[in-house]
């Protein structure tokens, strides 16, 4: 039961807002938007540009064809065939691919994986934690071409569903079989399984609310540790092991994605989404911004305008509002 409430806390997942929530799509692009707990089907074909935040899901990224520039958490990463990505929630992603190129982006709420038994959606968990830690999983050339073969089966399954108002409720067994084969596949690939204990998972969700709940007024280790009865060395230690990630980089990425939100809404300025986030001194929130996304503040809100207009012009680039 406690990975349970764990999951639900920290993975619940309903996206209903494209461009409310910071997706950009860019290209010649398939969208596909299933209502299952909203799965995202993507294939991003040549010379487009992806971007996806403050996502509350797990994703599968992966190269069919061609090369792609990959930027996870602001820092590149090779993608090559034959290697997986397996993210974890909240992953900043921006992909750029180039002539005669083929990605696809598969997301899915962890809601999901709880419907599914427990030893199940524990070992999509471990699967998904533990290939955090490097991010990319490897495969067998076997098991990459069954997955291939499958994600083009979810592929057909949608598009023979297009012309309904709503998708069928048996397509959407059909599709989450096909991707519960797809997880399965993975773990049986697998040969580094983590040994996750109900106390790391129940430490793990504390930690996530306490981020949640304080991390725009507090942003020293120190405070989430006491909170925990540990030392600021256990606690960065516990994630570590855990996310390959401190605590330090969470408080971080939950105002960077704050700040991100309130910089696109535009009703508040720069200097009260500094004030509001904690930060009296501007320059200091600007420096921290551009650090994390290389892009000051006030060029960031102008930016994500400017592709807007270029996704309407582009008759939206294949997204579906």
């Amino acid at each position: 039961m406690i990975f349970k409430h764990f999951l639900f806390f920290i993975f619940q997942c309903k996206i209903t807002m494209i461009n409310g929530r910071l997706w950009l799509l860019l290209g010649n692009n398939q969208f596909e938007k299933m209502q299952k707990n909203d799965i995202i089907l993507l294939r991003i074909h040549e010379n487009s540009v992806f971007t996806f935040n403050e996502n509350r899901c797990l994703q599968l990224i992966w190269l069919n064809k061609g090369k792609v520039k990959l930027k996870l958490d602001w820092k590149e990463y090779p993608l090559q065939n034959g290697e997986i990505y397996m993210l974890l929630p909240n992953a900043n992603i921006e992909m750029e691919t180039y002539r005669n190129s083929e990605v696809i982006f598969l997301s899915f709420p962890v809601e999901m994986v709880k419907l599914e038994s427990q030893a199940f959606a524990i070992d999509v968990f471990k699967l998904f934690v533990n290939h955090n830690q490097k991010n990319k999983n490897l495969v067998t050339p076997t098991v990459f071409h069954q997955i291939q073969h499958l994600s083009e089966l979810m592929f057909q399954e949608k598009e023979s569903a297009q012309y309904s108002l709503e998708i069928p409720q048996y397509s959407l067994e059909i599709l989450w079989s096909y991707l519960k084969i797809i997880l399965l596949q993975l773990i049986r690939d697998d040969n580094h399984s983590l040994r996750i204990t109900d106390k790391n998972i129940e430490r793990l969700e504390q930690i996530f609310t306490l981020i949640s709940e304080y991390a725009v007024r507090e942003k020293k280790v120190d405070f989430y540790a006491q909170k925990m009865n540990l030392s600021s060395k256990r606690l960065n230690q516990i994630l570590q092991s855990l996310t390959g990630k401190n605590l330090s980089y969470y408080l971080q990425e939950q105002l960077i994605l704050e700040a991100k939100r309130l910089l696109i809404k535009g009703k508040l300025s720069v200097n009260e989404i500094a004030y509001q986030l904690g930060y009296e001194d501007r320059a200091y929130f600007s420096r921290f911004l551009k650090k994390w996304t290389g892009i000051p503040p006030s060029n960031y809100k102008q930016m994500y305008f400017k592709n807007n207009q270029e996704i309407l012009i582009k008759k939206r680039g294949g997204v579906i509002d």
